[in-house]
């Protein structure tokens, strides 16, 4: 795994220590100061050393400012991709890649339960931009709907774990479940579908009625491949999640908004040599796959608050561990590093070069 790089909002917060900033800043103030001192020695005001001195201290705090300012926001791209067989209509399984992995589970549950879904994937099937003739197609949008899906279930379980800690106290803690969500958020269909009550879903209402302590199930698979997973999403007080647009929602706190943006425009992706021979079995230069890709892109917004905050800032440091985990998660350039592909291939290619040397040194010994 790659190596773990220092978090945006470590980083943030860190440039209140910046030394030389602070000494720059901190001797122009003191000149300026000085010098607007100077003018009223005298019986008489020196109204340019005032002027001087004033403009330099109005300078130096307008530098600190803007410094402060433009690190406020922070951009982040992370690009994935997967592998759709154009033959069976579906999206290939990409075993350690955990993108993919849910990908799959959440098609085959969604079309299970919803057949509707099904109808509008095999309909409206072709991914790949070059066959977009006018609009894109809706199968397109479920895509993006799916990666979005992915991205707040794991936001919902990395916040319920960070904030199990016990220096965490729940009066100081908001938790939005399905129903205290905007409507707009449950465009999103794989949300809309899996976070529904147990109990209005014909796949798990006899669990329910069966079940006394049904209200503490958090995650269940039905029998045909369905799937519940509750929705609750711990914040800070004060939170709120918004919908921007249909592929773009905002979790709005205090101290920063966090907005991600799943953008998904049919383009293709070139995968390293040997990877889909070797590690899946295809052979993705046929006409029947496409190799595609996908952008998350994340933006960080910090307020001005976090940064003077005397406390409080342990209960947003959670961007920092979110963002290395869902990079992980979906990013095809890390999970290649994962799985240490340039290594395996490496390996690959000595066993197939030792092969013939085998063959011929069995064969010489049978004569």
């Amino acid at each position: 795994m790659a190596e773990r790089n220092k978090g945006f909002l470590s980083e943030y917060v860190a440039e209140r220590a910046n030394l030389l900033d602070l000494i720059l800043v901190t001797i122009f103030i003191a000149f300026g100061i000085d010098l607007t001192a100077n003018s009223f020695v005298g019986t008489s005001i020196s109204y340019v050393n005032l002027s001087f001195g004033l403009g330099i201290c109005f300078l130096a705090i307008v530098y600190l400012i803007i410094r402060i300012l433009v690190k406020r926001i922070k951009i982040k791209v992370i690009e994935g991709f997967f592998i759709y067989d154009k033959k069976a209509n579906s999206i290939i399984y990409i075993p350690r890649y955990e993108l993919s992995e849910y990908l799959v589970h959440y098609f085959i549950s969604a079309f299970s339960e919803n057949p509707a879904l099904k109808v509008i994937w095999d309909r409206e099937k072709p991914l790949k931009k070059d066959l977009w003739f006018e609009n894109k197609p809706q199968s397109s949008q479920l895509v993006v709907e799916a990666i979005e899906y992915f991205i707040l279930d794991n936001l919902c379980t990395h916040l319920t774990d960070y904030y199990a800690e016990e220096k965490f106290k729940s009066e100081t803690l908001d938790t939005i479940t399905r129903e205290q969500i905007p409507n707009s958020m449950l465009n999103n269909r794989f949300l809309e579908l899996f976070s529904r009550p147990m109990e209005n879903r014909h796949a798990f209402v006899k669990e329910t009625l069966e079940n006394e302590n049904a209200d503490n199930i958090y995650l269940s698979d039905g029998k045909h491949g369905e799937l519940y997973s509750r929705f609750e999403l711990s914040l800070p007080q004060n939170s709120k999640l918004v919908r921007i647009n249909n592929n773009t929602f905002e979790i709005r706190t205090q101290k920063l908004n966090l907005t991600i943006n799943t953008l998904f425009e049919g383009y293709s992706h070139v995968l390293p040599f040997g990877f889909d021979k070797y590690y899946l079995g295809i052979n993705t230069l046929s006409e029947r796959f496409d190799v595609l890709k996908f952008c998350v892109n994340i933006k960080i917004q910090f307020k001005l608050g976090i940064l003077f905050a005397a406390k409080g800032k342990e209960y947003y440091q959670w961007i920092d561990s979110f963002l290395d985990e869902i990079d992980t998660k979906i990013s095809g350039d890390r999970f290649f590093k994962l799985i240490e592909w340039d290594s395996a291939l490496t390996t690959i290619e000595c066993i197939k070069r030792l092969l013939p040397i085998t063959e011929i040194s069995k064969e010489k010994k049978e004569n």
